[in-house]
């Protein structure tokens, strides 16, 4: 272990983590969409990788049962900023684990699985274990285009080029809303390479 800087003050204990965790997260479910979450957000970034498995249990506990979903697609943003895979688990089950009837009783849920999905292309997933669920999500014709559109996003940063042949059947399809081929085509940018290039090509090249 390092010693501290002199004039620091030494990190918190691990009950004094948890209180701070424990008063920021109710902080931002009383908060409302605004400077106020943003700042409510930042202050949970600046707790370190040492608060994420905390945040992420209070998360699963805490908010599990609030009739709304906004608070917890603060959290996936939050867990995207903090940059720490042990977050990816529980982004995971954000995209591809929501209860069917949630997403009937209330369609923006989808919302927490779309910034859950950029929040995971903010993590280096070493394992690759995000890569899979997305991908089915992606694919999946009966999901919201704006989930498959960050999805594809989320994809790109992770710069999984797996995902490319699939990126380019979408952005070609004229059927396809423009807001979800627009995705497309950035997250193959967000990908670069020779190939994810071919394809932008070949689409600009169309008649």
């Amino acid at each position: 272990n390092q010693p501290d800087l002199p004039g620091m003050p030494p990190p918190p204990t691990e009950a004094e983590l948890k209180e701070r965790v424990k008063f920021w997260m109710h902080k931002l479910y009383l908060a409302g969409n605004g400077l106020e979450t943003d700042l409510v957000r930042k202050n949970l970034i600046a707790l370190g990788k040492p608060a994420v498995p905390l945040i992420v249990e209070a998360a699963q506990t805490e908010f599990r049962n609030q009739p709304l979903p906004f608070h917890l697609w603060n959290v996936c943003l939050v867990l995207g900023g903090m940059a720490d895979d042990r977050a990816v688990p529980y982004l995971i089950k954000r995209v591809d684990q929501v209860p069917e009837r949630d997403l009937k009783q209330r369609p923006d849920w989808n919302y927490v699985r779309a910034f859950a999905a950029l929040a995971l292309g903010r993590i280096p997933d070493p394992g690759g274990a995000a890569v899979a669920p997305m991908r089915a999500v992606l694919t999946d014709e009966k999901e919201q285009h704006y989930v498959r559109r960050t999805v594809a996003l989320g994809l790109g940063a992770l710069q999984d080029e797996g995902s490319i042949d699939s990126m380019a059947k979408m952005l070609m399809d004229p059927k396809a809303p423009a807001i979800m081929r627009g995705g497309m085509a950035l997250a193959l940018g967000i990908i670069r390479g020779e190939k994810a290039a071919d394809k932008l090509v070949a689409y600009l090249e169309q008649d």
